[in-house]
């Protein structure tokens, strides 16, 4: 334990503004090699040789996906898709179950969502009518 003291001790950066401005005081120095056990550790891995191989493409598809029916993003089948979503998890929202939270909370996303579109639509009419 003393020995970790004079190792702290002659290794401290609070040496104080004398020091620094004047070059008043004792002079700081790096501890002995022998000292510092941090060298000893083996050197860490890298991260890619700790994930899977392609873990970045399949974080893209799961952060992009490509839906196999494109017509659903269409400007009149999306809505519609949306609010038979929101339909049909009030229903299951409403059957008790352990289900139940779950599903109150994804319509509670999908209302939040719907209130977004109507308000982006308001601002972009406003838009191009300006």
């Amino acid at each position: 334990m003393q020995m970790q003291n004079e190792v702290a001790d002659a290794y401290r950066l609070d040496v104080g503004i004398e020091r620094l401005v004047r070059l008043e005081g004792p002079e700081t120095t790096l501890p002995n090699s022998q000292d510092l056990s941090p060298a000893e550790l083996p050197p860490l891995s890298r991260l890619g040789d700790l994930l899977p191989a392609g873990l970045d493409q399949r974080i893209e598809a799961m952060v992009m996906p490509h839906p196999a029916d494109r017509s659903i993003l269409g400007s009149r089948r999306y809505p519609a898709l949306l609010s038979a979503a929101q339909q049909y998890l009030a229903g299951v929202a409403e059957q008790p179950g352990p289900h139940q939270q779950a599903c109150r909370e994804a319509l509670a996303v999908l209302e939040e969502q719907a209130t977004l579109k109507r308000l982006f639509d308001t601002y972009r009419g406003l838009l191009l009518r300006a």
